[in-house]
């Protein structure tokens, strides 16, 4: 996946221990933005003027140019994992799975392996360091996606669950259903009969709706050509991913893909 400089920059990720209980401002100007793991002992984010706990196992977003604090509870130690990036495609991760106001997520334990990951990723240079650097966010937005919302909808069924994994693994590798029976043990028709009652779609119209999500973060914020987005995500050719895509978001990816234009300045009275 090729990004521009621009669209995801990894540019700082490290350990970090705090015991300081005196709330201290913190300025993210510009692109900036911060996301931290807090590893061991509570501490507190403000954000906005409210204040939020932060136990262990949580994560805190500050976005850039918004008024925050955070600090440690007293006489504690706390132990943090943090990563600083900018770049267009996070924004836009943050709308499509609505996390651009979740400044605090609870109960995150799941995701320490993201930060992880931008640890390892922050000691490599060039260009690739980036790119890898964006699947990890994009995955991560997905993962503290389902973390913010598994409360708003009645839980799966285990056999959902388990096929819905394994569809969004196979995101760009071609579904072969003998091996998905091997992973559950039901007949075909059951789960796909069982998927579609509490998904609404069927497995197949699932994984092509993901991949056009796909598709429009990879338009929008990479550099790859029509015809290789159609190869990477699996459609048998460039043209039944355009028609599909057409019939999905009413335009082709070509004019989907087009920069907005720019504003015009309102002509002055004579």
């Amino acid at each position: 996946m090729t990004y521009s400089s621009k669209t995801f920059e990894l540019l700082v990720a490290s350990e970090s221990v705090s015991y300081n209980s005196s709330p201290i401002n913190h300025d993210h100007q510009g692109e900036l933005y911060l996301f931290e793991f807090v590893l061991k002992e509570p501490g507190f984010v403000e954000v906005e003027s409210r204040r939020y706990d932060c136990p262990a196992e949580s994560y805190f977003m500050i976005p850039p140019n918004i008024e925050n604090k955070y600090w440690s509870a007293p006489g504690v130690t706390q132990e943090k994992i943090f990563f600083v990036c900018r770049g267009s495609l996070i924004k836009s991760l943050l709308e499509i799975y609505g996390l651009e106001k979740s400044y605090i997520v609870k109960d995150a334990g799941s995701l320490v392996k993201y930060f992880n990951n931008m640890l390892i990723l922050a000691k490599q240079y060039g260009a690739r360091k980036d790119r890898e650097a964006a699947l990890v966010f994009h995955k991560f937005t997905q993962a503290a996606h389902s973390i913010v919302y598994k409360d708003d909808e009645p839980p799966l069924p285990p056999v959902v669950q388990k096929l819905h994994k394994l569809l969004d693994a196979h995101l760009e590798k071609k579904i072969d259903f003998t091996v998905i029976n091997k992973e559950i043990a039901y007949s075909q028709a059951y789960i796909v009969r069982l998927f579609k009652k509490h998904m609404g779609v069927t497995p197949h119209e699932y994984i092509l709706r993901r991949r056009i999500e796909t598709a429009r973060l990879l338009l929008k914020h990479s550099t790859l050509s029509i015809k290789e987005i159609a190869g990477r995500l699996v459609f048998s050719d460039q043209y039944h991913f355009s028609n599909y895509f057409k019939k999905c978001l009413g335009v082709s990816p070509s004019q989907f893909r087009k920069p907005e234009p720019a504003a015009r300045p309102d002509k002055q009275l004579l």
